[in-house]
């Protein structure tokens, strides 16, 4: 990608001021004042007023308003095959009891009160109207169960004094009347229900996976509520039901039969059908907190990712669930819920490039096509129903990003749906963006959802904009939110122990914008392959430029394909893969963790983790028939893999010191310099432990090793001697030492006979012979301490830090010139805190022998080498801090790191 290059010089704070005021964009949304925002929140309000007192003055307490021609719209009982009015409206006064809580997000009380007492007046279930299961949970039971909350809890100011829960009573007679539903084979329901007579003879079983598993949020809550549990376990039920009924590939189909469970519509997308199953599951988790729901969502998202999404991450396209080749070219206006539940689990890069077309194509059409073709580039449905899904997304990006490119959108929506759809009577949907032809209907999402999303953009002071429970919004936007009751009945499920938590949005860290000081979401580097994407043609290129969205020397980025998935296959072709593999190969745990002993023929499918987690990288989703649940792991213990591994090394340790009794102990033990992480006296031998932290060297042998060879300085060896050397910094050779080997070796003999010599050697041995020696940090670097002390016998360093500062305390490493034969003549080392070791030093030089060692459970300590009767004995145990990971590290699998990889070292 061409970039244009950039110099930087020493500018006055003044002229900084001017050239970022040229730099960033001048008008409109792009410095949006706090006033101006205040007018928007005002004309949306305005503009909601308008169309609710519409539907009260002319409709209520009919279902919705008629806007073109000023009339009420109920159930049509002239032709109840009418679907397309009867699925949504019963004769129960549908936008009243949909609009409720929007009351409270517009801060109107006296208005909230008013339609609670004309909800508990009129509406009644006892109709004689057959419905859709789906459409009367999202709308109505809603919003009755978000009516009675705000009447019940006084925390959210709008608690009714006189209300004696006239609203929940009226959500348990629905949620009956809809129970009968859910008597299938599958538990999946049939998608309609008469409210009187229950499922008719001969009722279509034919349903979508949206309309089975998006009951969750309403039904559960109305069994918390109630303490009837049937609601909500008739609803997980039906979820589980479609969910696993997914293909191999973790993709659901549209449709589905809801008696015998078989997919009668195998495409797969995010958009109409499928749509609010995923936003459910994400949705679930937030509110209920269990973490069944988070695995759904993170194996679903993980198939969309793959399968769905566009190479270049913009479009989310129709695809076959079972091969997840394309299957659909159109993408319809549902689709754009998604950025917003991408937004909400915290994959914003994800929602800022799925976001950007459909805000292009909104700026193209001053609206939303209910259909667009994305191979032509062209809208091929142009009606715009006021839906509010692209709107809520862009609410969540705002709040998410506080880019006022989404204020921009937002304040653009809110005119259009002004100066196009605005009339006496209410809001009218458009039935032809390019004609402006309009359609005599207003649906009751747009007082529910639209108007209060465009709202709550603009309304920053708004208390639900800086809300941190569980609360969340519905498919519907009805606030639902629950305490930690359980439900009754049933236990309480397993929640995570750490809530998930998203990284900050911070365009700086992003390579993605044409200038570091205009770091907006609209001058992003990829978003004119956006607006190509969505076919939109700049009107007035030269007022770009004059605005600063344009440069001469700017830049276009054309996205390349992004890694989301890859599947790495351990064999050498296709032939020889294992698709199944046995349990002497392959078994899978109770808790998920799939334990592998052969890796031979197996194929692996990596995904891209979440940002936030764990860290960057991949983690293993699938292996051959195993689906890996979310917080689960893959332990590899096959012989062939472990033997390529290097030795096992670690950082963090600890030193064990052990010490008899000494009446000048306890002085030396109480000195507050001292960096000891614990001090206590075993009582049963009259011996006391301290242990310290300590960093071991990044170079030569490894203490934690399984093999090291019996007595070396190991976490599997007895306990070691100790000592303080006459030299302090163990840079010379020991020359006060008896040589450990004899004659002097050359330099051409040191290697590998001069580590056999050192071990085997049966002449007179060092005084160091054995010992961990104690030296001073400095004159030297850490490999010639290191080497010298082998060359003496000693079995460990123990180097002093001449700082107590963490910021000096790093892991001792080799230089990369030092001597290659040296570097073969190496002992462990470790390295301690400046009081850390002057503790240790006034220790060791009270006494005439110490020791130092690994700690075995056999209770061993040294022996002094000199035969004096010592004042003190000490002996020291080196472990990770972390003992509980030892054995298991992370991997790199065919070039990508692994997070959930862990092999099973002996």
């Amino acid at each position: 990608m061409m970039r244009r290059r950039c110099f930087f010089v020493k500018l006055p704070a003044a002229l900084i001021a001017v050239v970022l005021l040229y730099i960033l964009p001048q008008e409109g949304a792009a410095f949006m004042h706090s006033s101006r925002k205040k007018e928007l929140a005002a004309l949306t309000k305005d503009t909601w007023l308008h169309a609710y007192k519409a539907y009260k003055r002319v409709a209520f307490p009919s279902d919705e308003v008629l806007p073109l021609s000023c009339r009420a719209q109920g159930h049509d009982r002239i032709n109840p095959e009418n679907v397309g009015v009867n699925d949504v409206m019963g004769d129960f006064s549908l936008t009243l009891v949909d609009s409720l809580d929007a009351f409270a997000i517009l801060g109107d009380r006296e208005g909230f009160e008013n339609a609670v007492r004309e909800v508990i007046q009129h509406v009644s279930f006892d109709r004689d109207s057959r419905v859709q299961v789906f459409e009367v949970t999202i709308r109505m039971l809603g919003g009755l169960l978000s009516g009675h909350m705000l009447a019940t809890n006084p925390k959210r100011g709008y608690a009714l004094k006189w209300y004696d829960g006239e609203l929940l009573t009226l959500a348990h007679d629905l949620g009956r009347r809809l129970l009968p539903a859910f008597q299938t084979p599958t538990g999946i329901p049939f998608p309609r229900i008469h409210l009187q007579h229950g499922v008719r003879r001969g009722e279509t079983t034919e349903t979508c996976a949206a309309g089975a598993g998006s009951l969750l949020l309403e039904f559960g809550v109305l069994s918390r509520l109630t303490g009837d549990s049937r609601f909500e376990e008739v609803a997980r039920k039906a979820f589980f039901a479609t969910w696993n009924r997914r293909s191999d590939i973790n993709l659901l189909g549209n449709t589905i039969n809801a008696f015998d469970g078989k997919w009668m519509h195998g495409v797969s997308s995010t958009g109409a059908g499928i749509d609010s199953f995923f936003e459910y599951a994400a949705k679930a988790y937030v509110m209920f907190g269990d973490d069944e729901w988070w695995r759904v969502w993170d194996e679903a998202y993980s198939a969309i990712m793959r399968h769905i999404r566009a190479p270049d991450g913009f479009w989310y396209r129709g695809a076959n669930m079972h091969s997840g080749q394309l299957a659909s070219v159109l993408v319809d206006s549902l689709s754009a819920f998604f950025p917003g539940v991408q937004t909400l689990v915290g994959d914003l890069e994800a929602a800022i490039k799925a976001h950007a077309v459909y805000a292009f194509q909104w700026k193209r059409y001053s609206g939303l096509p209910e259909l667009f073709d994305i191979n032509r580039r062209t809208a091929v449905q142009l009606g715009y129903p006021l839906r509010p899904e692209f709107i809520e997304s862009n609410l969540y990006l705002y709040q998410a990003t506080k880019d006022e490119f989404y204020l921009e959108v937002a304040e653009q929506a809110l005119h259009d749906i002004n100066n196009r759809t605005r009339v006496p009577c209410g809001l009218a949907a458009v039935l032809d963006l390019s004609t402006g032809a309009l359609e005599d209907k207003q649906p009751s999402f747009v007082t529910s959802e639209t108007l209060k999303y465009l709202y709550l953009t603009f309304d920053e002071a708004n208390p639900y904009n800086h809300d941190d429970s569980n609360m969340v919004y519905t498919t519907e936007g009805h606030m639902l939110e629950l305490d930690t009751r359980p439900v009754l009945g049933r236990k309480r499920r397993r929640t995570p122990s750490e809530a998930l938590s998203c990284p900050a949005y911070d365009p700086a860290s992003m390579d993605r914008h044409q200038h570091p000081l205009s770091l907006s979401v609209a001058r992003r580097t990829d978003f004119e392959h956006a607006r190509y994407l969505a076919g939109f043609i700049v009107p007035d290129e030269r007022k770009e430029v004059e605005d600063g969205r344009w440069s001469e020397s700017g830049v276009c980025e054309l996205p390349t394909s992004e890694d989301y998935h890859v599947e790495l296959l351990f064999a050498s072709s296709t032939d020889v893969e294992d698709v199944a593999p046995g349990s002497s190969k392959v078994r899978q745990g109770r808790d998920g963790t799939v334990h592998i002993t052969s890796i031979s023929g197996l194929r692996f499918s990596l995904t891209r983790a979440w940002p936030g987690g764990a860290g960057e990288g991949f983690v293993v989703s699938r292996i051959a028939q195993y689906r890996i649940p979310v917080g689960s792991f893959v332990r590899i213990a096959d012989p062939a893999v472990l033997a390529t591994l290097p030795p096992l090394r670690v950082e963090k340790v600890h030193l064990n010191f052990t010490f008899t009794q000494s009446p000048s102990l306890p002085s030396l033990m109480s000195n507050p310099s001292t960096s000891q992480k614990e001090n206590r006296r075993d009582r049963s031998d009259d011996s006391t432990t301290l242990i310290v932290p300590a960093l071991a060297a990044s170079f030569g042998p490894s203490i934690a090793s399984a093999g090291a060879s019996r007595g070396s300085f190991a976490f599997s060896q007895p306990a070691l001697p100790v000592r303080v050397t006459g030299y302090q910094f163990g840079c010379e050779p020991h020359h006060d030492l008896l040589p450990v080997i004899s004659p002097s070796p050359t330099p051409s003999s040191i290697g590998q006979k001069l580590v056999n010599a050192v071990v085997e050697s049966s002449g007179p041995r060092s005084a160091l012979d054995g010992q961990v020696i104690i030296l001073r940090r400095g004159m030297c670097s850490f490999a010639r301490k290191s080497h010298l002390a082998a060359l003496a016998g000693a079995k460990a360093v123990i180097v002093v830090n001449n700082s107590d500062d963490e910021a000096k305390m790093v892991v001792p490493s080799a230089d990369g010139e030092e001597d290659m034969d040296m570097m073969k003549v190496l002992v462990p080392l470790v390295l301690v805190s400046n009081s850390t070791g002057a503790t240790l030093d006034r220790i060791l030089r009270l006494s005439s022998s110490v020791g130092i060692g690994i700690e075995t459970g056999e209770g061993e300590g040294g022996v002094a080498s000199d035969g004096e009767a010592a004042k003190t004995t000490v002996a020291a145990t080196v472990r990770p801090e972390e003992a509980k990971t030892m054995g298991v590290e992370p991997i790199v699998l065919g070039g990508y790191t692994v997070l959930n990889v862990l092999l099973e070292r002996k």
